[in-house]
């Protein structure tokens, strides 16, 4: 069977859904295509044995078979017409096991998921048959046509049960496929490896690629939300289970996934409902194969309730994700150019003293010097209004070797608007408005060295043409640009894992998968909520943006792509989303990241440890009697403590280290790659700062604060991030039963001068 390339193209349309397939052949029969369309599995092979089509349209779920099943049996009778995948199941999408199945094995087109719009339909339609003209017509003119189809591995049974005997990277001991007409068997072993992951046209070029200690290395992962990603699948599954008439391969997939998932128990302990998850979907399935099994047994609720708590807990633990800092120098050298910068420099001092380096500058010539003579990390300016000399100022300390991407904010106690417009016409600035409160400085600051530490952005880039790829990669790495491309759509999650992008350019058009589908499964996913997703298409037309804009797109670009408004639309796009991501994931009072967020960044940082066999010291801080504090003074005294110590350990840590508010009265901090006796001159030197501060409450009375500390470090004391938070918090106990006010690490006491 093949296609037939004549005036009219027939389409074989799978879907058991009445309205949508009429609305579905409607659509096309108005486009001059001629279209046969069914709802069973059965009717198609008896078409498909005295028909040739040019494409097949189908369904996941036919009434009589899976759509997985079906395309199977078809490649492994030799139909090689291609095909376009219909599925309601965006966690379909997420799975890399399903995604390689259909596109790799059995040749699936393009993947589109519902709900979508008839004329997106449409346009995959098009582009496919168009594609599928100009590869027949091809072949025929270099003689390259083929008839017999391609070897398939024989598929004994459910696909996905194939899958779980037979993982990525292992073969089962024959492969079956035909050659000429005739079935042949070979010896797997005799057959050259298969990879474990696809990659790009890049890596395939590379000599001497090592794919098995690629796997080894992308396998040894902590990988939180691929986690998510099979809670999802496994919940979907065991809906699944409850809807269709063969129960058993969907009950025995679901057991399976549980019992693979309830394995991560050591490292995420909010799974271990997961194993009783398990023994129930095993008693499911013997009531199935006993024939006893109903929708009233309560077996069905109580895995329900089951799924529904881990998969809260699960999203708890995972509700903040950090990006990986870039590592920089602990102390901030901060340029202030001002006429008279003496009374906002002694603010600074008296509220920050030693946590960074100040350098006053009154003119142009000032600040240029200081510019040669120190690694500057920002750059305040104060404006006034009718004078553009500060502005000025600004743009010409970015022409100076080496400071083309120098973060500067702008201070004013009475700019005009447009003043306040010139200043927001720099990239990388801030605006700041009189009176100047020091934790608005210090914020600014920490923002401002984001921009200094974070300055080149990484951008991912989907497109399976060459041509395409190369303008957007040109335009992108002139710009300074670290871009990742893509040519395999199937491979976008694994490399989402790996390089954790700032934005991503998904083309429309790309085979298998297209950009619209793409950015739905991208949304249906929480880690990738929030990032930045742009659509490129050749084609301007009104019903792809829209498809594209629900689909969840931020913005959608027409080739040919104009340099200036893609590069400005990425940075601004990048930019506004750093800035949500920081105000989200911190605690607004301390300006520390949330303890789910911390606690996910101490797994990172505990794995990266365990890989480099680097050192990681965890300190627990406890602020002494602040419950006193708020019954002594006021409630507002006791924040100002919160808000001063987190202020403090913001700016006495370098960026890399972890710096969380873990709620009440602690605080947590840890330092990668530091020994013990380092962790605690830090910590002990943070807390000399904090011993230093008065605190007044609203009556005028003066107050001290003190803070209690216990520190840990791995590998040396302990081997797991468990048994590490064990002993620091046993030593911040310690600390607070001898007196409070000082340090304990190892077996003893690291006392400091006690005040107030």
């Amino acid at each position: 069977m093949g296609g037939s390339f004549g005036v009219s193209q027939l389409i074989l349309l799978l879907e058991d859904d009445l309205a949508l397939r009429d609305q579905i052949a409607t659509t096309l029969t108005q486009r001059n295509f001629d279209v046969i369309h069914v709802a069973r599995a059965t009717q198609a092979f008896d078409i498909l044995k005295r028909t040739a089509v040019d494409l097949i349209v189908l369904d996941s779920l036919l009434s009589d078979m899976n759509g997985i099943d079906f395309i199977a049996q078809l490649r492994f009778e030799g139909v090689i017409t291609p095909i376009l995948f219909m599925s309601a199941f965006p966690t379909l999408l997420e799975d890399n096991r399903t995604l390689k199945m259909l596109t790799h094995e059995l040749g699936v087109s393009r993947i589109l998921s519902k709900p979508f719009q008839l004329q997106e339909l449409l346009f995959h339609v098009e582009v496919l048959l168009a594609d599928e003209k100009e590869r027949h017509e091809e072949a025929v003119d270099d003689g390259s046509f083929r008839t017999q189809p391609l070897p398939v591995v024989e598929l004994e049974e459910d696909i996905s049960l194939f899958l779980e005997e037979h993982p990525p990277g292992a073969l089962p001991p024959q492969m079956s496929y035909r050659e000429e007409g005739v079935r042949v068997e070979e010896d797997a072993a005799a057959l050259p490896p298969q990879p474990h992951r696809t990659r790009t046209r890049k890596q395939r070029d590379v000599s001497g690629w090592d794919d098995a200690a690629f796997r080894t290395e992308v396998e040894k992962k902590l990988d939180d939300d691929l986690v998510r990603i099979d809670l999802q699948k496994l919940r979907e599954r065991f809906k699944l289970s409850k809807q269709i008439q063969s129960k058993a391969h969907v009950l025995r997939e679901a057991r399976s996934l549980a019992k693979v998932l309830s394995k991560s128990i050591g490292v995420t302990p909010h799974l271990q409902g997961l194993s009783q998850v398990a023994a129930l979907l095993q008693q499911l399935e013997q009531s199935y194969q006993e024939g006893t099994l109903d929708s009233a047994n309560p077996l069905w609720m109580e895995i329900d309730g089951l799924l529904r708590g881990v998969t809260f807990a699960h999203r708890e633990f995972m509700q903040a994700q950090l990006e990986q800092k870039p590592r920089g120098d602990i102390v901030a050298k901060l340029l202030l150019v001002d006429e008279d910068p003496s009374a906002l420099i002694g603010r600074l001092h008296n509220e920050q003293t030693a946590l960074f380096q100040l350098f006053p500058a009154r003119s142009l010539e000032e600040a240029e010097k200081c510019l040669e003579e120190y690694d500057i990390d920002v750059v305040f300016v104060r404006i006034k209004a009718g004078d553009e000399s500060g502005i000025r100022t600004a743009r010409l300390l970015r022409t100076t070797p080496g400071y083309a991407e120098l973060p500067i904010a702008f201070l004013s106690s009475d700019a005009s608007m447009d003043m306040r417009v010139q200043a927001s016409q720099l990239e990388k600035t801030l605006f700041l408005s009189a009176p100047f409160e020091v934790d608005e400085l210090v914020k600014a600051i920490q923002q401002l060295l984001l921009h200094r530490k974070n300055g080149q952005h990484r951008v991912l880039l989907v497109d399976d043409d060459n041509d395409r790829a190369n303008q957007a990669l040109q335009i992108l790495t002139q710009a300074g640009m670290k871009v990742h491309w893509v040519d395999r759509p199937g491979d976008v999650l694994s490399v989402l894992e790996e390089t954790r992008p700032d934005a991503v350019l998904l083309e429309v058009s790309t085979a298998i998968l297209g950009g619209v589908d793409l950015c739905k499964m991208l949304r249906a996913a929480p880690l990738w909520q929030g990032l930045p997703l742009f659509l490129l298409s050749e084609h301007d037309k009104d019903s792809l943006r829209i498809a594209a804009f629900e689909a969840g797109a931020d913005d959608f670009l027409v080739r040919p792509l104009r340099k200036q408004e893609l590069l400005t639309r990425i940075e601004s796009r990048i930019a506004r989303t750093r800035s949500q991501r920081e105000s989200l994931y911190r605690d607004p009072l301390t300006g520390l990241i949330k303890k789910a967020a911390a606690l996910y960044a101490l797994h990172a940082r505990y794995s990266e440890a365990l890989r480099n066999q680097k050192t990681l010291a965890l300190c627990m801080i406890d602020v002494d009697h602040l419950k006193q504090i708020n019954k002594g003074y006021d409630d507002l005294s006791g924040d100002n403590v919160l808000a001063s110590l987190g202020r403090l350990i913001r700016l006495g840590c370098r960026v890399e280290d972890i710096r969380g508010y873990w709620g009440a009265d602690e605080f947590v901090v840890g330092f990668y790659g530091e020994d013990l006796p380092s962790a605690v001159m830090i910590i002990e030197r943070i807390l000399q700062e904090f011993r230093k501060f008065e605190f007044e409450d609203e009556k005028g009375m003066t107050f001290h604060a003190t803070c209690s500390a216990g520190v840990a470090v791995y590998p040396d004391e302990h081997d797991t991030l468990e048994g590490l938070f064990s002993l620091a918090c046993q030593r911040l106990e310690h600390a607070k039963r001898s007196g409070r006010n000082r340090i304990v690490s190892h077996d003893r006491k690291d006392n400091v001068d006690e005040q107030g």
